[in-house]
């Protein structure tokens, strides 16, 4: 797993540090109090994360789920693996569990395209769950594949999945190229009248061989 206190690259290395400073410290008895708030919903959640409404400040928060036997790692959720072709569509098999820094990436990229919607890092627990707030995007409805297939596109996704548009691959702001997997309808939302809102996907940087790969696919 990576850890982002030893990333490779100074300065990223330095950025992460700036930015764990800035973010809130919470001990993990203080998160719960918070947590409990009669204000808050709790929604349906994923495999990474348990998910709360906060109707009147239109924000919706998510709380990672930290592995019980791995510091830095998130429990459920995992990162593109190797890719491989399958009845006729690029999938990517399942690869090592999500790293928070490997988190950290994936906000990164999407905070930097416009088909994801924006996510911050609100506060980090004293064991290690990582709390990210989202605008409440509403009314939304589950997307279905036919849907997917159709905007992808639009919101600047090359779909790989043909089937059910549960892959594909886009550009981050610096120009690295990503997959991105894990578009199923909960994830990939629907809104009438304005369009597709990705809220939550898996996605690593694709190697230039990959990247060829796809081009010739």
């Amino acid at each position: 797993m990576c850890d982002p206190t030893q990333a490779s690259d100074p300065e990223y290395h330095e950025s992460l540090m700036l930015l764990r400073k800035a973010i809130a410290t919470l001990e993990a008895a203080e998160l719960e109090t918070r947590f409990s708030n009669p204000e808050l919903t709790e929604l349906v959640s994923g495999a990474e994360f348990d998910v709360y409404m906060h109707e009147r400040a239109r924000v919706v928060y998510k709380i990672s789920r930290v592995h019980p036997f791995v510091p830095g790692v998130l429990r459920g959720g995992w990162v593109p693996g190797p890719m491989v072709l399958s009845d006729g569509n690029i999938a990517f098999e399942k690869g090592d569990y999500t790293s928070i820094f490997d988190l950290f990436g994936r906000i990164r990229f999407g905070n930097g395209h416009g088909g994801v919607v924006y996510t911050e890092i609100s506060a980090v627990a004293s064991d290690g769950r990582v709390v990210l707030k989202q605008p409440l995007i509403d009314p939304v409805r589950p997307s279905t594949p036919r849907e997917r297939l159709s905007m992808l596109p639009a919101r600047s996704f090359k779909v790989l999945d043909r089937t059910d548009g549960l892959t594909a691959t886009a550009y981050g702001r610096d120009g690295t190229a990503w997959c991105i997997g894990d578009l199923h309808e909960k994830n990939a939302l629907l809104v009438d009248g304005a369009g597709l809102f990705i809220v939550d996907y898996n996605a690593r940087p694709l190697s230039d061989d990959e990247l060829e790969r796809i081009a010739a696919y």
